[in-house]
């Protein structure tokens, strides 16, 4: 027990730095290769209110997103939304901007988004 108590409280300095380098150095290795990935997805329509139809041109966006290589696979994409946000639209023509929410933020980035913005026609629901 003396023993294991000397090593980690002798040189504390020295180990805390020699640490501090290791994980620096796993972090330039892990996060240096990047990557771009197309994805298309569906857009969501959110804050829809009840008794409207939302109708939306096109439908389909295309994003780039820049991501590490080891985050390039389709469990981590598949988490990409793509979304417009209705709240307080009427009935009629609108054009509302495309939002992109990323799974993990830290390490992915939007690039483009194909077309940035989509034409939405609300109409009242008949009863």
């Amino acid at each position: 027990m003396k023993r294991i108590r000397n090593f980690l409280s002798k040189d504390i300095e020295y180990k805390i730095i020699a640490l501090f380098l290791a994980f620096m150095l796993w972090g330039v290795v892990i996060f240096s290769s990047r990557t771009v990935v197309v994805v298309n997805r569906f857009v969501e329509v959110v804050n829809a209110k009840e008794g409207y139809e939302y109708h939306l041109k096109p439908e389909k966006v295309r994003i780039t997103v820049s991501t590490i290589s080891r985050l390039a696979k389709p469990r981590f994409l598949n988490g990409i939304k793509v979304y417009i946000d209705v709240k307080d639209l009427g009935a009629g023509k609108h054009r509302k901007r495309v939002y992109v929410e990323l799974p993990i933020e830290l390490v992915m980035k939007v690039v483009t988004i194909e077309p940035p913005s989509v034409r939405l026609r609300v109409k009242k629901k008949r009863k």
